[in-house]
């Protein structure tokens, strides 16, 4: 399988941190305590929620020019406030779905559509390139060992082996070739699962008429629903080719 993509921010899992020799974990956890501040007691999760400002979708959290600053202080505190998912909320809470994903990250996509800044270093609103050098000091000799930054990261880049993928167990029918009474018969009544091929096969959808390209030329600019914002369809496929967003 393919390697898997270092964290931007040179983020790793708590459990490695086992591997290293006792002075250097000692000396990393000492790094990301130091760069924390008053942040340091508080759990890292809970760091996040602060951040973010709670739990609810209408939570506005410290907002973008705050974490910007935060970014600036140290190392430790770049990786929490560059975490995807309070630049993700803080571009839906300004632009709602009128939006072009940019970079393949949200805070690239901020800086664009939100603050029309540029997207070279931390300044003037924070939404520097991914894997630019640290500012305000930081260390990149000391890794940050963190779970709940990592999450995120593991979701959107962990690279899966054709071969989890190659294998196929799950039996095929032809929707011709089965009624309900064979159906119930051979899969429902033993609790059995089956994949059904075919029903749409008749379907205008799979005739060729809505590829892409037309749906592009026809549709482009077209709003619809998309998790409660209004977004046109060709900045919807823009997002679907860039995000990993493992909540989309």
């Amino acid at each position: 399988p393919r390697a898997m993509r270092p964290h931007p921010e040179g983020v790793l899992p708590v459990g490695n941190a086992y591997l290293l020799p006792p002075e250097e974990a000692a000396a990393s956890a000492r790094a990301k305590r130091d760069g924390l501040g008053a942040f340091a007691p508080l759990d890292d999760a809970l760091i996040l929620r602060v951040l973010a400002g709670g739990d609810g979708d209408d939570d506005e959290g410290v907002g973008p020019d705050a974490l910007a600053c935060l970014a600036c202080c140290s190392r430790a505190a770049r990786a929490f406030a560059y975490h995807e998912d309070l630049w993700k909320a803080a571009t839906l809470r300004a632009v709602g779905g009128d939006f072009r994903f940019t970079g393949g990250a949200w805070r690239r996509t901020y800086a664009r559509c939100v603050r029309a800044m540029p997207t070279e270093g931390v300044g003037g609103g924070g939404a520097g390139r991914r894997g630019d050098a640290p500012v305000g000091g930081g260390d990149r000799s000391k890794t940050i060992f963190s779970d709940a930054l990592y999450l995120r990261h593991l979701g959107a880049h962990l690279p899966l082996d054709p071969e989890w993928l190659a294998v196929d167990s799950i039996p095929r029918v032809d929707a011709r070739d089965v009624n309900p009474a064979r159906f119930s018969r051979d899969f429902e009544s033993v609790n059995r699962p089956v994949i059904v091929s075919g029903l749409c096969a008749d379907w205008p959808a799979t005739t060729g008429a809505w590829t892409r390209d037309r749906l592009l030329a026809t549709h482009g600019d077209v709003e619809f629903t998309v998790g409660g914002y209004q977004m046109r369809l060709r900045d919807f496929y823009a997002y679907g080719d860039e995000a990993r967003d493992d909540l989309p």
